[in-house]
């Protein structure tokens, strides 16, 4: 399994998610002709926080800004409601390979230049202590991103760049400053490839 911050703690996470079961969409989708229809979850099993990005996910989308890119966001609508206790984060930041992108290292140094991403990255996950190691555990999984897409949308970022998974709601205090945020990432550093998609999720 490609390295994400899933590795060596899939059972543990599983265990402390599967207590919080109101988080299941399971039988939404059961429920949802729509849901039942997408083939490109086959490779969920259903239990919340599998860390399993679908084949049909796991591709690079084309760049939507940087160099030749056409400067617009993919806008999708989302075909189910997640549940009631279902946080929708704002964001998630995926790199070229689909690991989640958390914070600041040497291939990313534009995070540590805006704070917005701190916060924002604090709205899309949730604690794990494995082996005295802190892990952040997406709300949203591959799988679970799969359900709400209207058509198989990649989730890695284009070749040596980001992609942008941002989720507008009803209400959304925060959708604003992801916009902004994602906006001035992309005028600071023009060479870089980001495919940016917004997905509107309809009121529950």
């Amino acid at each position: 399994m490609r390295k994400t911050v899933w590795e060596g703690r899939f059972a543990s996470v599983r265990r402390a998610v599967a207590i919080a079961g109101a988080l299941c969409l399971l039988a939404a989708c059961a429920s949802n002709p729509k849901a039942e229809a997408k083939d490109w979850l086959a490779d969920c099993s259903g239990v919340p926080g599998d860390p399993t990005t679908p084949a049909a996910l796991d591709t690079a989308g084309p760049a939507t800004h940087g160099p030749g890119a056409p400067g617009r966001a993919v806008r999708l609508v989302a075909s189910l409601l997640p549940e009631e206790d279902l946080p929708v984060p704002p964001v998630y930041i995926f790199g070229a390979h689909g690991e989640h992108i958390t914070g600041p290292d040497a291939g990313n140094t534009w995070w540590s230049a805006d704070p917005t991403f701190e916060r924002l990255r604090d709205e899309a996950y949730w604690g794990e202590v494995v082996d005295r190691r802190f892990y952040r555990v997406p709300w949203l999984g591959q799988c679970e991103i799969g359900r709400l897409l209207p058509h198989a949308e990649p989730m890695r970022g284009p070749p040596g760049g980001l992609l942008f998974l941002q989720f507008l709601t009803p209400d959304c205090a925060q959708c604003g400053d992801a916009s902004a945020a994602i906006e001035r990432l992309v005028a600071a550093h023009p060479e870089l490839p980001v495919r940016w998609v917004q997905i509107q999720v309809p009121a529950r």
